[in-house]
């Protein structure tokens, strides 16, 4: 599934056990792809919004793996990640 900027579900999948696990895993990748698309678009109504690169970090997902659901480099998600900590205790 490719989203309105070019991402691609199946560039995120990790190895998996079993196919059902990996079909299960594709498919919920493929939700949250949606689901961070459809709050990015939302992102310039809400400015003062925690960002979306803060709350999946927050989640527990990697920086890589943040940088292909948000269509980043990984650099730069590191950046942002690195900013918002900084905003927060300073």
């Amino acid at each position: 599934m490719a989203g309105r900027t070019g991402r691609k579900a199946s560039s995120v999948v990790a190895l998996a056990d079993t196919p059902q696990t990996a079909q299960t895993t594709q498919l919920l990748l493929a939700l949250l792809i949606f689901a961070v698309d459809e709050r990015e678009a939302r992102a310039i109504e809400r400015p003062k919004q925690v960002r979306t690169e803060v709350l999946l970090s927050r989640a527990g997902l990697s920086s890589s793996l943040i940088a292909t659901l948000v269509n980043k480099q990984p650099g730069a998600v590191r950046t942002a990640l690195s900013r918002a900590k900084s905003d927060k205790t300073g």
